[in-house]
C-alpha cells in the first residue's frame, strides 16, 4: 500500500521543527529552581565544613595547650595545687581566648592524686562554647619530699653514713 502524497512533504517536518527551536519558559524556571536549590545545598555543605574544621582546630588547640600544662605540673614548673580560671601566658600563641584551671584530687590508691587540666574556650561574651579535659594520675610530691627528708635526717643522725 502507498502512501497518498502530501501536498508538501516537508511543511509539517519544518512546521514541529521551528515549534521546538528555544525552550519554552516552563523549562527556563525548571532549569533555574534545580539550580538554585543544588547551590543552596552545596552552600551549606561548604558551611557545615568549614564550621567542622574550626572546630577540629580549635579542639587540636585546647589539646596541645592541655598537655603543656600537664607537662609543667609533671615537670614541678607549676605546684600541684588546685587553680580555677587562669588565663595563658602572652607567649602562647593563639591562647588569648582560652582559660585553664587545675583540680587535684585523691586518687584513691595510697600517694597517688588525680590530677584534671581542663581548658576552655571562651566567646567574645565569656561564654564557654567548647572544653577539653585532661586527667592524669600522679604520685604526690609531698611523698617524695619526706623520704627525702627523712633520709637527710637519718643520714645526720648516722654521721654522715647512709646504708
Amino acid at each position: 500500500m502507498k502512501r497518498a502524497p502530501d501536498s508538501n512533504p516537508d511543511s509539517s517536518k519544518t512546521r514541529r521543527q521551528s515549534a521546538r527551536r528555544g525552550l519554552t519558559i516552563l523549562e527556563v524556571i525548571i532549569s533555574i529552581g534545580i539550580f538554585l536549590a543544588s547551590a543552596t545545598v552545596v552552600s551549606q555543605l561548604l558551611g557545615t565544613g568549614t564550621r567542622a574544621a574550626l572546630a577540629g582546630r580549635r579542639r587540636s588547640q585546647m589539646t596541645l595547650l592541655a598537655e603543656t600544662k600537664m607537662s609543667e605540673i609533671t615537670a614541678g614548673i607549676r605546684g600541684m595545687t588546685s587553680a580555677d580560671d587562669q588565663n595563658f601566658e602572652e607567649d602562647d600563641p593563639g591562647a588569648e581566648d582560652y582559660t585553664w584551671s587545675v583540680t587535684v584530687e585523691d586518687g584513691g590508691m595510697g600517694d597517688l592524686m588525680l590530677v584534671t587540666v581542663t581548658v576552655e574556650h571562651t566567646k567574645g561574651a565569656g561564654d564557654v562554647d567548647d572544653a577539653f579535659k585532661l586527667s592524669r594520675l600522679m604520685r604526690d610530691p609531698q611523698v617524695w619530699i619526706d623520704a627525702a627528708e627523712a633520709a637527710s635526717e637519718a643520714e645526720e643522725e648516722d654521721g654522715g653514713s647512709v646504708l
